[in-house]
């Protein structure tokens, strides 16, 4: 059990216990169902796109024959904590965790692969996503409601209010996992304190 603060920031960038991986894992699998729903034949955890070098897996869900030239599409899927200290004087963290973290990582390796592209969806622990993600999950949700026959509106619907959902879930038990059996006091004071906080910070606005 650890001891963490009243909001709970640190259970969503700790480390401890595998629970990245499980919150990493429940997304990962939402993408491959909603690619499996347009009939698009994803593999998940891919091997050997890059290689056998260990910690170079980029394929958490490929599509193959993603582009009319046969290559095959390999999404690399990541939930990164928006409240994290590297992050906080970040505009979009989510952004920044894409491009260096992740394409900064592979992209000279896919500029002379024939037979991958790389892409990147990134969640921020708050909901936000990278704008690559999004445009690579509407267009697999595109694909998804056609195939399936539904109304696109409606699956889209379902599926963003599913992704919030799971995204949520996750986060809040990181969070309960990391307070049972914590026997918090709540403290009046607290409060006070954070109003005045955001008092001082309303008057310094003001004033300029």
């Amino acid at each position: 059990m650890q001891t963490i603060n009243v909001y709970g920031d640190h259970a969503t960038c700790c480390s401890k216990s595998g629970d990245l991986i499980v919150r990493h894992n429940a997304m990962r699998n939402l993408v491959n169902e909603i690619a499996e729903d347009g009939l698009l034949s994803p593999v998940l955890e891919k091997k050997g796109i890059l290689g056998n070098a260990p910690g170079r897996r980029p394929g958490d869900v490929t599509i193959p024959l993603w582009e009319t030239s046969g290559r095959a599409l390999a999404l690399d899927i990541a939930v990164m904590s928006s409240v994290n200290a590297s992050n906080l004087e970040s505009k979009s963290p989510c952004e920044s965790y894409a491009h260096n973290r992740k394409h900064a990582k592979y992209d000279k390796d896919f500029k002379e692969c024939d037979s991958h592209i790389f892409g990147t969806l990134v969640w921020e622990t708050c909901g936000a996503i990278n704008s690559e993600g999004e445009a690579y999950l509407r267009q697999l949700m595109r694909f998804a409601s056609v195939r399936q026959g539904r109304e696109h509106s409606s699956y889209c619907g379902r599926m963003w209010s599913r992704i919030s959902c799971i995204l949520q879930r996750e986060v809040a038990r990181e969070i309960e996992l990391r307070t049972k059996d914590q026997k918090y006091q709540y403290k009046p004071e607290e409060d006070e304190e954070a109003e005045e906080e955001e008092d001082a910070d309303e008057e310094e606005v003001a004033e300029h």
